[in-house]
């Protein structure tokens, strides 16, 4: 999780130029390479705080991020409140809230 495969190995695995898989990527996947990758490590932040009780430096790390400031500020951006605000609400309601899996 901390530290993703590089795109020429991506590109390598593929068979295609690290362009031609960026492009292939956006195109099907309607998104980039890097912000992809964002959401699958905040996603994975976002477990952590509701089911674990590691620190919000200890996730960050764990999640890929340099700095847990870093990953407060993408934390707030995706999800409209900060980890801790996270934590917070799931522990007041007393169960793990996974907002990323279908219902």
């Amino acid at each position: 999780m901390e530290e993703p495969l590089p795109r020429a190995r991506l590109a390598a695995l593929a068979g295609v130029s690290i362009r031609q898989l960026e492009r292939l990527f956006e195109k099907h996947m309607h998104t980039t390479l890097d912000r992809h990758y964002l959401t699958i490590r905040l996603h994975h932040a976002q477990r952590l705080l509701c089911q674990t009780r590691l620190s919000v430096g200890e996730i960050a790390v764990a999640s890929g991020f340099r700095s847990a400031s870093h990953f407060s500020r993408a934390y707030k951006t995706r999800y409209g409140h900060g980890p801790r605000n996270e934590r917070s609400l799931t522990f007041l309601h007393g169960k793990a809230v996974d907002r990323g899996a279908p219902l």
